[in-house]
């Protein structure tokens, strides 16, 4: 697979984990050796400067800045910044000084019920003084012709009180964002004179917002899926759209970006812009605060042997071949479970309650325990021919995550077996595995990063320990409500809450957003006091798209209790009736079109309620 890719950039998030100025330039090193000609900072408000000064423990000084940069340009690599003009500020606005630029000042609730400082008011002119005085100082640090501005995930736009007339309409709403972008595009093209970059994710809800920006911009379009046969939206039912095409048609300048989460990913996005004119490919690797990075090297290592052009034949075989080169070796077995592993969703992540109380339909997959056990023995096999090397060091930190995520599809197994009546193996065993495998983290943490950081991976360890605990006891102590969900579509985010009368009393089992990444079909387990008597149960849903259910049911240690009637249904509610069906014919409560309820705050803000009643098994 051949490219020719002028940029050929990856990311490192300093907004989520902040690095010591040594791994940056090894890091910087190492991207150099792979063929990379870019790092892409993604930094949004960690610079120190005279506008804004996070501080020293949070944030980089010009001095700091001007050296890295200066080191990459040794090694052949340009340096972008990566800032964050509208959503993506929390760093910022959740500071006293600055709290006042925020959208969602004064406790306004947002567009999925919250108040999270995340996003500056763009009717503020306090807000473009800001602006254009930080990113002047921080571009003054990065030679570079390029800066990328952000622009991704302001989903509060419009709820302010000086926002929101403007916004009384969706044109005004989209107009808002519109006028921000361009005013930052000024700023940075016109008084900074460099080429603005950013994210192209908003455009699939303000495409009028797109249509009026200049076409110089260069458009950076993130797509994480397995399989990129082409474009498709991001948080809008996926919707199919060949934005690439029009990009080319328009004659607007843009990169790819694909992920760290799957080669597939990698390979199948680059190659859905063969023959094309891209300009580049930027390789974003997110949030790292909570696992190590090391793990990560050898999917960087083949991104980049894939687009520095020099490769010859099938993605495949230039995989395998980045991935000998690596670890220096040609043992098949070794490389091909390094592969896989490449694959395998969930690396990094650690147990949490969803875990235990959380399943597809059918139940956790054994293939995936199987699998990861396989890739444990082999990498345990080499481990010691890699000793004290670099190669070592990603090799130790994939076999801790390895043994990770083994030990944490036991326990969703084991969680799985308990809740449906089965034996099961020791949860105190589990616990005693990862426990092992976060005191290894620990230990690397120290080594690597801060004392705060390594004391943070303590914290994760305890709260992780803590869900296995609290399952156990609350199996022990507390009845259980069952609910089966349905939702196809991973990017709704309608909020369930659920609530049950026993006797005269109601109470509020629960209020949260419930999906499954992998599973259209899976079930949620929540815990009640036991003694209840399951008389009615309540089910509202409400916000950004919709929420299916197939059925719910209450254990307690009197007996099991199902549905026996609709009691009542207000909002928008399809087929309330089969919930009463013990089967996974669903109701749907609100839109299944997310961008109606973007574009029509009713429709979200709509409650959607049914009440059942609830009668014991015979």
């Amino acid at each position: 697979m051949k490219t020719n890719f002028e940029i050929r950039a990856v990311q490192l998030d300093l907004a989520r984990q902040m690095e010591s100025m040594d791994f940056i330039r090894n890091y910087i090193d190492f991207i150099a050796e792979k063929k990379y000609n870019t790092l892409f900072l993604y930094l949004e408000w960690r610079v120190r400067t005279k506008t804004f000064d996070i501080g020293a423990k949070d944030g980089y000084s010009a001095s700091q800045i001007r050296e890295l940069v200066s080191y990459a340009e040794t090694r052949g690599i340009d340096v972008i910044p990566g800032l964050a003009c509208f959503g993506h500020a929390e760093l910022l606005l959740e500071t006293k000084k600055y709290g006042h630029l925020c959208e969602l000042r004064n406790d306004v609730p947002g567009r999925f019920g919250t108040s999270l400082k995340y996003e500056f008011c763009p009717s503020l002119p306090e807000t473009r003084t800001f602006i254009e005085s930080y990113f002047s100082e921080v571009a003054e640090l990065f030679p570079s012709a390029y800066f990328h501005i952000g622009g991704d995930e302001p989903f509060n736009i419009g709820f302010c009180e000086k926002c929101a007339k403007q916004a009384e309409t969706f044109d005004g709403e989209q107009a808002l964002y519109r006028d921000h972008i361009k005013f930052c595009y000024s700023v940075v093209s016109g008084k900074l004179k460099k080429r603005v970059m950013m994210w192209d994710d908003m455009f699939e809800v303000y495409p009028d917002a797109f249509a009026a920006l200049p076409k110089d911009i260069i458009m950076v379009n993130w797509q994480y899926q397995k399989n990129v046969t082409g474009w498709q939206g991001h948080f809008c039912n996926a919707k199919f759209m060949d934005q690439i095409s029009y990009y080319e048609k328009e004659g607007i300048d843009y990169l790819i970006a694909p992920a760290d989460y799957f080669w597939s990913n990698i390979e199948s996005f680059t190659a859905a812009v063969q023959g094309r004119k891209c300009l580049g490919g930027l390789f974003t690797v997110w949030e790292k605060k909570n696992r190590l990075m090391q793990k990560y090297f050898p999917m960087i290592a083949a991104a980049g042997e894939l687009w520095g052009g020099d490769a010859e034949g099938p993605s495949e075989m230039i995989l395998h071949s980045a991935l000998a080169d690596l670890f220096n070796t040609d043992d098949e077995t070794f490389l091909h479970a390094i592969e896989q592993y490449m694959e395998y969703p969930g690396k990094g992540t650690a147990n949490t309650e969803n875990t235990m109380t959380l399943h597809p339909f059918e139940g956790p997959d054994g293939e995936h325990l199987r699998s990861l056990r396989t890739m444990a023995g082999v990498l345990l096999s080499s481990q010691e021919k890699f000793s004290g090397t670099f190669a070592g060091m990603i090799v130790d930190d994939i076999i801790a995550d390895v043994l990770m995520q083994e030990a944490t599809e036991r326990l969703s197994l084991a969680a799985f077996k308990m809740l449906n009546g089965q034996e099961t193996e020791s949860f105190d065993e589990i616990a005693a595995d990862i426990a092992a495998v976060w005191e290894h983290n620990i230990k690397v943490c120290r080594q690597v990063r801060s004392p705060r950081d390594s004391a943070f991976f303590r914290t994760l360890q305890e709260s992780c320990l803590k869900v296995i605990s609290d399952f156990e006891e609350n199996m022990e102590k507390c009845a259980r409500i069952k609910v089966l969900f349905c939702l196809p579509d991973v990017y709704e985010a309608e909020r369930v809450t659920i609530r049950l009368r026993s006797g005269s009393k109601w109470i509020n089992v629960a209020s949260g957003v419930y999906k499954h990444m992998t599973s259209a079909l899976y079930t949620k387990v929540f815990f009640v006091p036991e003694g209840i008597t399951p008389a009615e149960i309540e089910i509202s849903a409400s916000g950004f798209g919709g929420q299916g259910i197939c059925h719910v049911s209450v254990e307690t240690a009197k007996g099991k209790y199902l549905p026996k009637g609709i009691l009542s249904v207000s909002g928008k509610v399809w087929e309330p009736e089969r919930i009463l069906d013990s089967d996974v014919t669903f109701a749907f409560f609100g839109s299944q079109s997310t961008l109606d309820g973007y574009h029509d705050r009713c429709i979200a803000d709509m409650k959607n309620v049914v009440r059942i009643s609830m009668e014991k098994q015979k």
